[in-house]
């Protein structure tokens, strides 16, 4: 009785072992991706992308290039601490990726328009920048807090979603993924 009861048992246990494991075959990046949502731009740094006034975020996924999106605040202390890492990747892929950050500060209380201008002038940030007209942006991705960003493939669908601050080797790791596509 003892045997088939240890042996019933270690059935159910590589059982329970084989479904935990079953989701790890596949490639969580082949998921349905959704589409970027849609939204209303002004800007601040255009970096030739961006043009000067109101635009939508629609035009830029228009050029079908990859993007990361970065929501950030002129008062938000892991937005100012990861700037300078974006800045750094933007200067190494070049055109290969279309680096877009939006200030969302005002809409989660994290800074004013002027503290934003002021910190681009202050880290020389020159990829393309600007801020959410309203706050259709922080709606349409769930923004509770800052930073967040979106890797957006270049069909115009997001491939993953960091909240958090998000350090330059790991974007850069990101980013090779989602090129080689």
């Amino acid at each position: 009785m003892s045997i088939s009861f240890a042996r019933a048992r270690a059935v159910i246990v590589l059982l329970l072992v084989g479904l935990l494991l079953f989701p790890a075959c596949f490639d969580r990046e082949e998921q349905k991706r959704e589409p970027a949502s849609d939204f209303k731009i002004g800007s601040y740094t255009t970096g030739n992308l961006l043009p000067e006034g109101e635009s939508s975020f629609s035009k830029i996924l228009a050029l079908k290039k990859p993007v990361v999106l970065n929501f950030w605040g002129g008062d938000c202390p892991p937005c100012r601490e990861e700037m300078p890492d974006f800045q750094e990747v933007a200067n190494q892929l070049g055109d290969q990726v279309i680096f877009v950050g939006v200030d969302v500060g005002p809409f989660v209380g994290l800074g004013t328009h002027d503290q934003a201008r002021s910190l681009l002038k202050e880290l020389d940030i020159t990829y393309p920048t600007g801020y959410a007209i309203d706050d259709t942006a922080v709606r349409a991705y769930n923004i509770p807090g800052l930073p967040i960003t979106l890797l957006i493939d270049k069909k115009g669908h997001v491939a993953k979603t960091k909240t958090g601050l998000y350090r330059e080797s790991d974007l850069t790791n990101d980013l090779k993924k989602l090129l080689a596509e």
